[in-house]
């Protein structure tokens, strides 16, 4: 008997129904026609990948903050230079 492959929407919709329409993962699982196990793995799946995303983004900010951050700096200097020169 072949494997059968769902797609990454598909697994985000079941693991929705829980989540937004809620469903218990019993329910859930009988109304997709999958089992309660497989959906628990998807929905343990995607909060690992929900987490990384969030941390991912979250080292991007804070590089995002540190370069504007410097950029102020900079120009908090370059106007006090800029000031005493026209002095």
């Amino acid at each position: 008997m072949a494997r059968k492959t769902y797609t990454q929407e598909f697994k985000q919709n079941a693991v929705g129904l829980m989540t937004h329409e809620g469903y218990s993962l019993a329910k859930a699982a009988k109304h997709l026609g999958v089992t309660a196990t497989t959906l628990s793995a998807w929905r343990r799946q995607l909060v690992k990948q929900d987490r990384i995303d969030l941390e991912t983004e979250n080292q991007r900010l804070r590089r995002q903050v540190r370069d504007l951050e410097m950029e102020r700096e900079i120009l908090k200097k370059a106007a006090t230079w800029f000031a005493s020169q026209s002095k």
